[in-house]
């Protein structure tokens, strides 16, 4: 299952690079909805 993670911490972002295998992407707080729509159409494309 891919995940997308997001966070409004860059601790956060950095802890989450170590764990690449599980987490699809990581998007920072604040975020535009396009980006959040784009995260998630790479999610779903990438399991096709």
């Amino acid at each position: 299952m891919p995940i997308l993670l997001m966070t409004g911490c860059a601790a956060e972002r950095q802890r989450a690079h170590n764990l690449d295998a599980l987490i699809h992407d990581v998007i920072s707080k604040p975020f535009a909805l396009q980006q959040i729509c784009e995260a998630a159409d790479n999610v779903l494309s990438a399991r096709a």
